[in-house]
């Protein structure tokens, strides 16, 4: 099967991801497992049982929601803080490996429910 281009619901990243952050390592390092399980998880789902692209290069745009009360990230931390998720979907196949995957500016909205991250790859 081939794929124009994929995207991938998430949850916002918790803020201890962000490389700003001090927060315990032990802790950070069970958010990094948590935040790239999730991903990988989602990119199964997105893939209903098709085999993985393996994409040579790719570009990664992530399209943050943000709910009433969250802050706008600055978006190089917000890509930074991404960093787990995209290992996640490198580990799912997304990309063959992520050193090619180049992030895009962010863009954000503002919702009134579900605050998420949508994440869209396509192959260049």
């Amino acid at each position: 099967m081939s794929f124009e281009g994929l995207t991938f619901q998430l949850p916002l990243p918790d803020r201890r991801l962000s490389p700003n952050a001090r927060s315990h390592w032990a802790i950070k390092a069970r958010m990094v497992k948590a935040a790239r399980a999730a991903a990988r998880i989602e990119a199964v789902r997105v893939l209903d049982g098709c085999p993985p692209p393996r994409w040579g290069k790719a570009k990664l745009h992530p399209a943050v929601f943000l709910g009433p009360r969250n802050r706008q990230p600055d978006p190089d931390n917000l890509i930074a803080s991404l960093k787990a998720y995209i290992d996640g979907l490198a580990d799912a196949g997304i990309v063959a490996n992520d050193k090619d995957l180049w992030p895009e500016r962010p863009t954000f909205t503002r919702v009134e429910k579900f605050p998420r991250i949508e994440i869209t790859i396509t192959p260049e």
